[in-house]
């Protein structure tokens, strides 16, 4: 028998690519475009946010400056766990050392998270205050029909 975790996250990868799929297939756009973050392709959310061109060409700048930022910082976070990884295998312990890289290692998942924020005040900055909140009223309603449809899953497969 197939673990209900499974199950559950097959199905609901099914539900979010299905969701992009038809977002995707509104427009122009391919699937990879849209199902990478770039949330401002979809023709469905240009129109309900009444998004300009010049709009979409700021967010898409920004969004390649930031992805390839946010890129660099994870593959450092990837690098310097690594290093602690090693450091805690050694022995004997350098506590110092292990501390040390540690310390080295949070900064970089912080400069990650200031990255990720900047992002977000950025995007405000060229929706404006109306269309921002109309985004993230959006984007918590998908949510919770995902959430719904997942609770509803659980329920059959409960049965």
């Amino acid at each position: 028998m197939i673990p209900l975790r499974i199950v559950r996250l097959t199905v609901f990868v099914c539900l979010v690519l299905g969701m992009l799929a038809g977002m995707a297939s509104a427009g122009n756009k391919t699937e990879e475009e849209v199902a990478y973050g770039r949330w401002w392709l979809r023709p469905a959310l240009v129109e309900a946010l009444s998004l300009d061109n010049a709009m979409v060409n700021r967010l898409d700048t920004l969004y390649v400056e930031r992805k390839s930022r946010l890129i660099d910082l994870k593959a450092a976070v990837q690098k310097e766990r690594m290093k602690l990884s090693v450091l805690m295998d050694q022995e004997p312990l350098d506590k110092a050392g292990v501390m040390r890289q540690y310390e080295v290692l949070n900064e970089i998942r912080g400069e990650m998270g200031r990255e990720r924020f900047k992002y977000y005040i950025e995007i405000r900055d060229i929706l404006g205050p109306e269309r921002y909140r109309k985004a993230v009223a959006m984007y918590k309603e998908r949510g919770k029909k995902i959430r719904e449809a997942m609770k509803m899953i659980d329920g059959e497969l409960g049965k």
